[in-house]
C-alpha cells in the first residue's frame, strides 16, 4: 500500500509520515486517535471528559504537523503518543471501571 500512495522507495521520514498521517492506512496513528474519539463520544459523557482530552490534544498536533521538522519530532511524538495512550487507558478505566478496593464478605454464622 505504501508503494501505491507514495510510488516508491522511501526515506525514514516519509514513511513515518505515512505511518502517523496516512488516512488510508488503517492502522495510523491520526486514524486511530480520531476513532477512539468518537468512540468515546458515542459513550455519552462531557465533551470536556478526560478520557478524551489526551487524543484530543495529540490529534490536533498530529493535524498540524509540521512535516519538514518531522525526522527531529519523531522520538518526542512517539513518546508522547505513548503517554497519551497510558493516560487514556487510565481515564477509561476510572470513567467505565473505577476501583473502590476489594469486596470484603461477611461470612454466615460468624
Amino acid at each position: 500500500m505504501r508503494t501505491r500512495v507514495h510510488s516508491g522507495v522511501g526515506d525514514s521520514a516519509r514513511m513515518a509520515e505515512f505511518l502517523l498521517l496516512e488516512r488510508g492506512f488503517p492502522r495510523f496513528a491520526l486514524r486511530a486517535l480520531t476513532t477512539a474519539e468518537e468512540c468515546l463520544s458515542a459513550l455519552g459523557g462531557p465533551r470536556q471528559d478526560p478520557a478524551r482530552r489526551p487524543i484530543g490534544r495529540l490529534r490536533t498536533r498530529l493535524e498540524y504537523l509540521d512535516l519538514n521538522a518531522l525526522q527531529f519530532q519523531l522520538p518526542a511524538l512517539l513518546g508522547d503518543l505513548q503517554q497519551a495512550r497510558t493516560a487514556l487507558a487510565e481515564a477509561v478505566a476510572e470513567r467505565f471501571f473505577p476501583y473502590r478496593g476489594p469486596v470484603i464478605r461477611a461470612q454466615e454464622g460468624a
